[in-house]
């Protein structure tokens, strides 16, 4: 990420006892990513993403170490935006790294039959009817000033990729994201998601993730979409299909529905390389974008340097 931009995350909580809202998840993660990549802070950035054993369902069975530094640092300061801060000096991140929100709220959704389910848990649990938009329980969360600054003075507000629902859209939901990304100075891309998400997006086309995008965000927030169009291998086809991961093909008439809805496809190779096998992670992996190809498409779009 560029020095000069911020990375946005919204933590609704999956797993987070013993820890309070708001939970810490999503923003750790994103410091992580963009720490000094130098050898001398790859200790600190891998404990970050560390995860204690124990005995099933203790308090600390699967919690992240950069969770309880979060929690902890924000008991001390009284402030979870100070605490990011402080991590992400630790770990010189490159850029600043902030919440949507710093109000504590739950991720709900309204299902396809009608029915409603609350916490990113069961937004994301398997075997439910079809997401037919998601929103934030508290009536008085809304986006954090810093955030919505950073939002209309950026030059690129980047969405994605990543889990539909409960990351990309989690944010856009937030009242007062939306209209900041609306009103930005730059341009807005979403990028594509190259695969579904069980529980998510089972079923959805290529232009059903934008359209759930548009819908959320209003019809003029997307200035392109990048769509990857390079095929994956059959092996690494197989290997995610076995886990209901199924991929999502950038079709003719996926393509022109997306021009109708208002934003540009731009349609490049966004594969990633060197993949061998499926990753074993806290949370399901899926088939990756290479960050650097992004970066390749994004560069000529703002005339600046990534």
């Amino acid at each position: 990420m560029h020095p000069h931009e911020s990375g946005l995350r919204e933590q609704h909580g999956g797993r987070a006892p013993p820890l309070r809202n708001p939970r810490p998840g999503d923003i750790r993660s994103a410091l992580a990513s963009l720490s000094d990549p130098q050898p001398a802070a790859a200790p600190l950035r891998d404990l970050l993403e560390h995860r204690f054993g124990g005995p099933a369902g203790s308090d600390l069975d699967g919690m992240a170490f950069g969770n309880l530094l979060l929690a902890a640092l924000t008991t001390k300061t009284g402030d979870f935006v100070e605490a990011i801060e402080a991590v992400g000096r630790m770990l010189q991140v490159r850029g600043r790294v902030l919440p949507v929100t710093t109000t504590s709220t739950d991720l709900c959704a309204e299902l396809a039959d009608g029915s409603l389910v609350e916490g990113e848990a069961e937004v994301r649990a398997p075997g439910k009817p079809a997401i037919r938009r998601v929103f934030v329980k508290n009536p008085h969360a809304s986006v954090l000033p810093q955030a919505r600054t950073a939002l209309e003075e950026a030059d690129v507000v980047l969405l994605g990729p990543g889990c539909l629902y409960t990351s990309v859209l989690a944010c856009g939901v937030v009242p007062g994201v939306a209209e900041a990304i609306r009103s930005t100075r730059g341009i807005t891309v979403l990028v594509a998601n190259m695969t579904t998400t069980p529980g998510q997006t089972d079923g959805m086309r290529l232009a059903d993730h934008v359209e759930a995008a548009v819908a959320c965000m209003g019809g003029d927030a997307l200035d392109y979409v990048l769509v990857n169009n390079s095929r994956p291998s059959p092996a690494m086809l197989h290997a995610y299909e076995a886990l209901n991961v199924r991929w999502v093909e950038a079709t003719d008439a996926d393509l022109a529905r997306i021009e109708r809805l208002g934003t540009k496809p731009l349609i490049r190779n966004l594969l990633e390389t060197g993949w061998r096998e499926v990753r074993q992670l806290h949370k399901l992996d899926t088939i990756r974008h290479d960050g650097k190809k992004i970066l390749e498409v994004l560069g000529p779009l703002t005339r600046t340097p990534y």
